[in-house]
Protein backbone atom coordinates (compact mmCIF):
# COMPACT_ATOMS: atom_id res chain seq x y z
CA UNK A 1 0.00 0.00 0.00
CA UNK A 2 2.87 2.40 0.79
CA UNK A 3 4.37 1.70 -2.64
CA UNK A 4 1.06 2.35 -4.40
CA UNK A 5 0.50 5.63 -2.55
CA UNK A 6 4.12 6.63 -3.11
CA UNK A 7 3.79 6.13 -6.84
CA UNK A 8 0.56 8.17 -6.88
CA UNK A 9 2.23 11.02 -5.00
CA UNK A 10 4.83 11.51 -7.72
CA UNK A 11 2.37 13.04 -10.16
CA UNK A 12 -0.38 12.12 -12.63
CA UNK A 13 -0.76 8.42 -13.34
CA UNK A 14 -2.71 6.58 -16.01
CA UNK A 15 -6.11 4.99 -15.78
CA UNK A 16 -4.41 1.62 -16.22
CA UNK A 17 -2.49 2.20 -13.01
CA UNK A 18 -5.62 3.13 -11.07
CA UNK A 19 -7.41 0.13 -12.56
CA UNK A 20 -4.61 -2.19 -11.40
CA UNK A 21 -4.53 -0.56 -7.97
CA UNK A 22 -8.29 -0.96 -7.63
CA UNK A 23 -8.13 -4.65 -8.54
CA UNK A 24 -5.25 -5.14 -6.09
CA UNK A 25 -7.23 -3.48 -3.29
CA UNK A 26 -10.37 -5.46 -4.15
CA UNK A 27 -8.43 -8.72 -3.98
CA UNK A 28 -6.84 -7.73 -0.67
CA UNK A 29 -10.32 -7.00 0.68
CA UNK A 30 -11.52 -10.41 -0.48
CA UNK A 31 -8.63 -12.16 1.28
CA UNK A 32 -9.55 -10.46 4.57
CA UNK A 33 -13.23 -11.27 4.01
CA UNK A 34 -12.38 -14.89 3.34
CA UNK A 35 -10.57 -15.00 6.67
CA UNK A 36 -13.71 -13.65 8.35
CA UNK A 37 -12.14 -10.28 9.15
CA UNK A 38 -14.66 -7.78 7.75
CA UNK A 39 -13.23 -4.85 9.71
CA UNK A 40 -9.93 -5.35 7.87
CA UNK A 41 -11.65 -5.95 4.52
CA UNK A 42 -13.68 -2.74 4.43
CA UNK A 43 -10.77 -0.24 4.31
CA UNK A 44 -9.39 -2.13 1.30
CA UNK A 45 -12.71 -2.21 -0.57
CA UNK A 46 -13.15 1.51 0.13
CA UNK A 47 -9.75 2.17 -1.45
CA UNK A 48 -10.73 -0.03 -4.39
CA UNK A 49 -13.93 1.93 -4.89
CA UNK A 50 -12.12 5.27 -4.72
CA UNK A 51 -9.50 4.23 -7.29
CA UNK A 52 -12.04 2.53 -9.56
CA UNK A 53 -14.18 5.66 -9.71
CA UNK A 54 -11.18 7.63 -10.97
CA UNK A 55 -11.05 5.33 -14.03
CA UNK A 56 -14.73 5.89 -14.91
CA UNK A 57 -14.82 2.18 -15.86
CA UNK A 58 -18.46 1.15 -15.26
CA UNK A 59 -17.70 -2.59 -15.20
CA UNK A 60 -14.92 -2.23 -12.65
CA UNK A 61 -16.97 0.13 -10.47
CA UNK A 62 -19.96 -2.23 -10.60
CA UNK A 63 -17.86 -5.25 -9.66
CA UNK A 64 -16.29 -3.49 -6.69
CA UNK A 65 -19.68 -2.23 -5.49
CA UNK A 66 -20.94 -5.83 -5.54
CA UNK A 67 -17.95 -6.93 -3.49
CA UNK A 68 -18.51 -4.04 -1.06
CA UNK A 69 -22.19 -4.96 -0.74
CA UNK A 70 -21.20 -8.51 0.19
CA UNK A 71 -18.86 -7.26 2.90
CA UNK A 72 -21.19 -4.72 4.48
CA UNK A 73 -23.92 -7.39 4.51
CA UNK A 74 -21.62 -9.74 6.40
CA UNK A 75 -20.86 -6.83 8.71
CA UNK A 76 -24.53 -6.57 9.64
CA UNK A 77 -25.64 -3.75 7.33
CA UNK A 78 -27.99 -5.46 4.89
CA UNK A 79 -29.99 -2.29 4.13
CA UNK A 80 -26.81 -0.65 2.86
CA UNK A 81 -26.01 -3.82 0.92
CA UNK A 82 -29.33 -3.51 -0.91
CA UNK A 83 -28.52 0.08 -1.91
CA UNK A 84 -24.97 -0.76 -3.03
CA UNK A 85 -26.14 -3.76 -5.06
CA UNK A 86 -28.85 -1.73 -6.75
CA UNK A 87 -26.33 0.97 -7.62
CA UNK A 88 -23.96 -1.71 -8.97
CA UNK A 89 -26.62 -2.81 -11.45
CA UNK A 90 -27.06 0.60 -13.06
CA UNK A 91 -25.12 1.94 -16.03
CA UNK A 92 -23.45 0.75 -19.22
CA UNK A 93 -22.89 -2.82 -18.07
CA UNK A 94 -22.69 -6.33 -19.45
CA UNK A 95 -25.49 -8.74 -18.65
CA UNK A 96 -23.03 -10.69 -16.48
CA UNK A 97 -22.31 -7.60 -14.40
CA UNK A 98 -26.04 -7.10 -13.94
CA UNK A 99 -26.40 -10.73 -12.91
CA UNK A 100 -23.73 -10.32 -10.23
CA UNK A 101 -25.37 -7.18 -8.88
CA UNK A 102 -28.88 -8.63 -8.76
CA UNK A 103 -27.84 -11.90 -7.10
CA UNK A 104 -26.01 -9.91 -4.42
CA UNK A 105 -29.09 -7.77 -3.88
CA UNK A 106 -31.08 -11.01 -3.52
CA UNK A 107 -28.80 -12.10 -0.67
CA UNK A 108 -29.31 -8.82 1.16
CA UNK A 109 -33.08 -9.10 0.82
CA UNK A 110 -32.90 -12.67 2.11
CA UNK A 111 -30.98 -11.59 5.20
CA UNK A 112 -33.66 -8.94 5.78
CA UNK A 113 -36.34 -11.62 5.48
CA UNK A 114 -37.89 -10.14 2.31
CA UNK A 115 -38.60 -13.35 0.39
CA UNK A 116 -40.53 -11.74 -2.46
CA UNK A 117 -37.80 -9.20 -3.30
CA UNK A 118 -35.14 -11.88 -2.94
CA UNK A 119 -36.80 -14.26 -5.40
CA UNK A 120 -37.50 -11.42 -7.84
CA UNK A 121 -33.82 -10.52 -7.88
CA UNK A 122 -32.76 -14.15 -8.31
CA UNK A 123 -35.05 -14.57 -11.31
CA UNK A 124 -33.60 -11.41 -12.84
CA UNK A 125 -30.09 -12.72 -12.26
CA UNK A 126 -30.98 -15.97 -14.05
CA UNK A 127 -32.24 -14.03 -17.06
CA UNK A 128 -29.15 -11.80 -17.15
CA UNK A 129 -26.66 -14.67 -16.92
CA UNK A 130 -28.50 -16.57 -19.64
CA UNK A 131 -28.26 -13.56 -21.96
CA UNK A 132 -24.60 -13.15 -21.04
CA UNK A 133 -23.79 -16.77 -21.92
CA UNK A 134 -25.41 -16.38 -25.33
CA UNK A 135 -23.14 -13.42 -26.04
CA UNK A 136 -19.96 -15.01 -24.59
CA UNK A 137 -19.32 -11.84 -22.61
CA UNK A 138 -15.89 -11.17 -21.14
CA UNK A 139 -14.96 -8.95 -18.22
CA UNK A 140 -15.26 -9.18 -14.43
CA UNK A 141 -17.27 -12.00 -12.92
CA UNK A 142 -16.66 -14.73 -15.51
CA UNK A 143 -17.35 -17.24 -12.73
CA UNK A 144 -20.98 -16.06 -12.76
CA UNK A 145 -22.46 -18.94 -14.79
CA UNK A 146 -25.98 -20.45 -14.52
CA UNK A 147 -24.87 -23.02 -11.91
CA UNK A 148 -23.38 -20.19 -9.83
CA UNK A 149 -26.77 -18.44 -9.75
CA UNK A 150 -28.39 -21.74 -8.75
CA UNK A 151 -26.02 -21.96 -5.80
CA UNK A 152 -26.85 -18.40 -4.80
CA UNK A 153 -30.56 -19.20 -4.93
CA UNK A 154 -30.03 -22.23 -2.71
CA UNK A 155 -28.04 -20.13 -0.25
CA UNK A 156 -30.80 -17.51 -0.24
CA UNK A 157 -33.38 -20.20 0.60
CA UNK A 158 -31.18 -21.18 3.53
CA UNK A 159 -30.93 -17.54 4.64
CA UNK A 160 -34.74 -17.40 4.47
CA UNK A 161 -34.93 -20.44 6.77
CA UNK A 162 -36.32 -22.67 4.01
CA UNK A 163 -33.73 -25.49 4.07
CA UNK A 164 -35.87 -28.05 2.25
CA UNK A 165 -36.23 -25.71 -0.73
CA UNK A 166 -32.49 -25.02 -0.56
CA UNK A 167 -31.78 -28.74 -0.83
CA UNK A 168 -33.89 -29.05 -3.98
CA UNK A 169 -31.83 -26.35 -5.70
CA UNK A 170 -28.48 -27.61 -4.42
CA UNK A 171 -29.07 -31.00 -6.06
CA UNK A 172 -29.01 -29.58 -9.59
CA UNK A 173 -26.58 -26.73 -9.02
CA UNK A 174 -23.82 -28.88 -7.55
CA UNK A 175 -24.13 -31.32 -10.45
CA UNK A 176 -23.89 -28.57 -13.08
CA UNK A 177 -21.06 -26.57 -11.49
CA UNK A 178 -18.05 -26.45 -13.88
CA UNK A 179 -15.23 -28.79 -12.89
CA UNK A 180 -12.72 -25.92 -12.72
CA UNK A 181 -14.63 -24.34 -9.81
CA UNK A 182 -12.84 -26.49 -7.21
CA UNK A 183 -12.83 -23.98 -4.38
CA UNK A 184 -16.38 -22.83 -4.98
CA UNK A 185 -17.55 -26.43 -4.91
CA UNK A 186 -16.01 -26.81 -1.46
CA UNK A 187 -17.82 -23.70 -0.24
CA UNK A 188 -21.13 -24.86 -1.68
CA UNK A 189 -20.77 -28.36 -0.24
CA UNK A 190 -20.24 -26.78 3.17
CA UNK A 191 -23.36 -24.65 2.68
CA UNK A 192 -25.21 -27.76 1.47
CA UNK A 193 -24.19 -29.46 4.71
CA UNK A 194 -25.63 -26.53 6.66
CA UNK A 195 -28.92 -26.95 4.80
CA UNK A 196 -28.94 -30.67 5.60
CA UNK A 197 -28.41 -29.93 9.29
CA UNK A 198 -31.23 -27.37 9.22
CA UNK A 199 -33.43 -30.00 7.54
CA UNK A 200 -32.54 -32.45 10.36
CA UNK A 201 -30.45 -34.76 8.17
CA UNK A 202 -27.21 -34.95 10.17
CA UNK A 203 -25.84 -38.16 8.60
CA UNK A 204 -26.13 -36.74 5.09
CA UNK A 205 -24.55 -33.51 6.34
CA UNK A 206 -21.52 -35.47 7.54
CA UNK A 207 -21.19 -37.09 4.11
CA UNK A 208 -21.38 -33.68 2.41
Amino acid sequence: LRQIKGFMSRGPVSNDFYRSAARYAEFASWLHQDLGNISAALPWINRAQKWAEITNDPLLISYILVRKASQVMEGGHSELAVLLSARAGVGDLTFRARALATQQEAHAHAVLGDERSCLDRIESAKEFVSLSDRRNEEGPGRYCVPAYIEMQQATCWLRLDRPHLALQVFAGGLRDLPDVHHRDKGVYLATYAQALIAAEKPDEAVDA
